[in-house]
Parts: C-alpha cells; sequence; structure tokens
C-alpha cells in the first residue's frame, strides 16, 4: 500500500505514514495501490485502473464490501439458546477453543458435580439473548471480527 499523501510505501496496518506524518488512507495525490501521481478529480488511477475513491469503485463495477455481516446473528443466537452447552454457537463463530472449553466444562462439571449441564446451558442462554437484542453493527464487531469469547 502507498500513502495518499506522499507516495511513500506504507504497510497495510499502518494508521500513520512513517515519511509524512498522515493518515496514509486519506488524501487524493497519490494511488494506494501503486504510488503513481494523481489529481483530485481522477476516479482510477492511471497507471493501474485501481479506483481512487468509493464512488469511483461504485462506476467501476466493483463491488464494496457489505454492511451484512459475515455470520449470522440469529443463527449463533439460536444455537446459543438450544445448543450452548455444547458450545455449539462458539464453534460457528470461529472460536474454537471457547467451543471445546464449553464442551469440557459440561462433561467435567456434570462428572464432578452434577450441574456442568445447568452452568453451561445458562451461559448459552444468556449469551443467546444478548446476540439477539444487540445491533448488526454490535454482534459484527465484538463476536465476528474480534472473535469475542465469552459475554
Amino acid at each position: 500500500m502507498f500513502c495518499k499523501h506522499c507516495g511513500s510505501e506504507v504497510n497495510s496496518n499502518a494508521i500513520v505514514c512513517m515519511k509524512c506524518g498522515c493518515d496514509p488512507k486519506t488524501g487524493s495525490s497519490f494511488c494506494p495501490n501503486c504510488g503513481a501521481n494523481t489529481n483530485e478529480h481522477q476516479i482510477a488511477c492511471i497507471k493501474c485502473g485501481c479506483p481512487l475513491n468509493a464512488a469511483a469503485g461504485e462506476r467501476s463495477g466493483q463491488k464494496r464490501k457489505s454492511n451484512k455481516p459475515a455470520k449470522s446473528k440469529v443463527a449463533a443466537g439460536v444455537l446459543a439458546i438450544l445448543l450452548g452447552i455444547f458450545g455449539v454457537h462458539q464453534f460457528y463463530l470461529g472460536n474454537v477453543v471457547s467451543g471445546i472449553l464449553r464442551i469440557v466444562i459440561t462433561v467435567v462439571g456434570t462428572f464432578l458435580c452434577a450441574i456442568g449441564f445447568a452452568v453451561t446451558g445458562i451461559f448459552g442462554l444468556i449469551e443467546g439473548i444478548m446476540y439477539l437484542t444487540m445491533s448488526d453493527e454490535d454482534f459484527d464487531e465484538k463476536y465476528v471480527q474480534h472473535k469475542r469469547g465469552w459475554f
């Protein structure tokens, strides 16, 4: 990736260009894909064809990132309520370690003190209700992007 202010190469995860100190993703002087000089009226880079702003990306036919979360909060909520004792919702959300931990707590808790199903079932019920009542954006940020495992 190249800084849109000065054209120097920056890491794609950088929030600041180390050469000019600006946000490398804002500005319009250079192409973020190849670093070529651009002007503010261009909708695409003449060197590599990359769209230079969101409006250009829409006009050029490129797909925009969808606002819909990658995982359904309804599916996660129903799985948590119905099968939360086995951590199925954790596996659905990509939290394999949390899912395995949920199974271990259920099995060991049931054999040791016969309340494993109750404890993990209550956790699953609470998580399911939380998933279903939060906004799509909050669910996507907390549980899909950041893979938050518990509550």
